[in-house]
């Protein structure tokens, strides 16, 4: 049996639904589809899911989920065909007026943990507020946790016309003596707010309320994501400097694993500030505002996560495994990726960074300023 490969490629990195093939049906035994993420050339391919549609000159192949990779391939089986022709089927984003108006239809619920953030958390809260009011409806629930500043007055004064609730807990530190257990915590009981209430949310955004959301994300920015929204189930920013949030991160090319954890198990031989480099040497340097197309990941945070609200039933936060202290975004993200969701970083999405360098971050675990 005679095969022959067609070839197409999507250098834009734009997200595809489908392949049109062009062929003589009389000389076609059945074709196979596969893609590849490699940049250049493409040496693996990968299988994907698709469907078929049969037409008298062509076939029509429909992915069971839109991708965004560089390179397709159609294997044609069969006898030798005398022409072949083909075409992807792209995605096509909405407008940004488009974009608003769909949102003006859906509701949203933002989640925040509060511990010693009384300089940020007025400006946070206007920007959550301003992105609430492109929704039909929006609630916030933040849950404030043993803050030695000023927070808990701040969280008293604002003005009771925002549709706010506030949870305060006293005491964790003796609790969940890990922070990563007590973020764990108090995210799982915000979730559960979620779960209870009455608002019936399409989406839920968690958000970092120590500054990394402010000025930034701009309004465009964040409708970016809403754009391509039947591309994914949870999307998250980029900052606008260095990526700070390795600890969340997992790729399977670029990070793996907890580097935390890397660092800690590193031969003591090397000393710290050779550990340090071997186990940062790529992630400590990424800057994702120059990244090329939509980023597919197996976590990520970054100050904001924007996630749709049916995915997360079954997925809770975990702040310890194996008697370790590991990122709490990572087990919850295991739990979406077990139910085939999507997780991406939108490159268009852009937040502020934290000012931190990542040494310091190593030192202290992962730490940033909330529980």
């Amino acid at each position: 049996m005679f095969t022959q490969s067609y070839f197409l490629d999507n250098p834009q990195l734009d997200f595809i639904s489908g392949i049109i093939l062009a062929c003589d049906p009389t000389s076609v035994n059945y074709f196979t589809v596969k893609y590849s993420r490699q940049r250049d050339q493409a040496v693996e391919w990968l299988d994907l899911s698709y469907s078929q549609a049969r037409y008298e000159n062509y076939r029509e192949f429909n992915f069971s989920r839109y991708l965004n990779a560089p390179h397709f391939r159609v294997d044609v089986h069969g006898q030798q065909p005398d022409s072949l022709k083909g075409r992807l089927i792209y995605f096509t984003p909405r407008s940004l007026s488009e974009t608003t108006q769909y949102l003006s239809q859906k509701r949203i619920i933002f989640l925040g943990c509060v511990r010693n953030c009384a300089a940020t958390i007025l400006s946070t809260l206007q920007k959550i507020v301003d992105i609430g009011s492109l929704f039909k409806d929006f609630v916030i629930y933040l849950l404030e946790n043993d803050s030695t500043d000023p927070s808990q007055e701040v969280l008293h004064h604002i003005p009771t016309q925002i549709n706010l609730e506030i949870i305060n807990y006293s005491g964790l530190d003796a609790i969940f003596p890990q922070r990563t257990q007590r973020l764990a915590f108090c995210r799982n009981t915000l979730l559960e707010k979620v779960h209870s209430s009455n608002l019936s949310p399409d989406y839920v955004c968690v958000v970092d309320m120590d500054g990394v959301v402010g000025e930034l994300p701009t309004i465009p920015g964040f409708l970016s994501s809403f754009q391509y929204d039947p591309c994914w189930d949870a999307v998250f920013p980029v900052n606008e400097d260095s990526y700070y949030d390795v600890y969340a991160l997992r790729h399977p090319l670029i990070c793996n694993s907890d580097y935390y954890q890397r660092f800690k198990h590193f031969d003591a031989s090397f000393g710290k500030l050779n550990a340090l480099w071997f186990t940062l040497q790529t992630i400590g340097s990424l800057n994702f505002s120059t990244l090329a197309g939509w980023l597919e990941v197996n976590s990520a945070f970054g100050g904001m996560a924007i996630y749709k609200y049916p995915g997360l039933h079954r997925a809770h936060y975990v702040g310890i495994e194996n008697d370790l202290e590991v990122c709490e975004h990572v087990a919850f993200h295991r739990d979406l990726i077990r139910e085939n969701k999507r997780l991406f970083i939108n490159p268009h999405f852009l937040i502020e960074t934290h000012k931190v360098p990542v040494q310091i971050q190593i030192s202290g675990g992962g730490e940033s300023s909330a529980s």
